[in-house]
């Protein structure tokens, strides 16, 4: 697992890189999880006692792992099976000798899939990418977070059959209202068309503010400070007029 211990830790300063350490701890929460002595163990026993190949016993122990995790009454426990998941789906893979494709979109498209694990996520060249949309998952599944972080719109746990979904269907993608349209309608595309024609006039006239001193109507100054977690997100903010 030497390999996937080096994957893993590519994908962590790419994470950094890209959405901030704290974002990025994910991957490191994998590493740790491969080299766990409990799941070793288990795996151990699936092939010395069960009889089983490698494969078949990392796919058992992953999934017992994940059924334990499915039981916490925490959301954000249970929600901690993805990452299990991911850990052994890699797992399998370098076994089985699978290597991971890269997907890349030569124009716009909001990309629309069951899931997304975070390594997923982190190796999408997003630049092409207007939105995710997913049919599983919750706001608080890494793949969410991370792509919170990277300014793509998401939505997850939409009620959709992306088996039976043909690729370039047009929809719309409200992340504020938390709706997925396919096939929109004139009056649905216009009334997008407004919303993005708002925020560009809002955008605007936050930009005219930069430079500005921060003083409220009643003459009190106040000073604007910015959460970051990346090299990115310092950027913005400086150039945002944050202190």
């Amino acid at each position: 697992s030497s390999d996937l211990i080096l994957e893993l830790r590519s994908l962590y300063e790419s994470a950094v890189a890209e959405v901030g350490i704290s974002n990025a701890a994910i991957f490191q929460m994998h590493e740790m999880l491969l080299q766990d002595a409990e799941f070793i163990r288990s795996i151990e026993l699936w092939i010395q006692e069960g009889g089983m190949n490698a494969q078949w016993a990392v796919a058992e122990a992953g999934y017992a792992l994940e059924q334990k995790f499915a039981h916490f009454e925490d959301e954000y426990m249970r929600s901690r099976c993805s990452d299990i998941h991911e850990v052994t789906d890699r797992l399998l893979k370098q076994l089985m000798g699978n290597e991971e494709r890269e997907i890349n979109f030569q124009k716009p498209v909001i990309l629309v899939t069951d899931t997304l694990t975070p390594g997923e996520t982190v190796k999408l060249d997003t630049r092409n990418i207007l939105a995710f949309v997913m049919s599983n998952g919750t706001v608080n599944s890494h793949a969410a977070i991370l792509a919170k972080n990277m300014n793509i719109p998401t939505l997850m746990g939409i009620n959709i059959n992306v088996e039976k979904l043909k690729s370039d269907t047009p929809a719309l993608v409200d992340a504020i209202s938390g709706e997925f349209i396919l096939e929109p309608n004139e009056e649905q595309v216009q009334y997008a068309q407004k919303l993005l024609q708002d925020k560009e006039k809002s955008d605007v006239l936050l930009q005219e503010l930069k430079g500005k001193p921060d003083v409220t109507k009643s003459g009190i100054r106040m000073d604007i400070y910015a959460n970051v977690g990346s090299e990115q997100e310092l950027d913005l903010a400086l150039e945002n007029d944050a202190m």
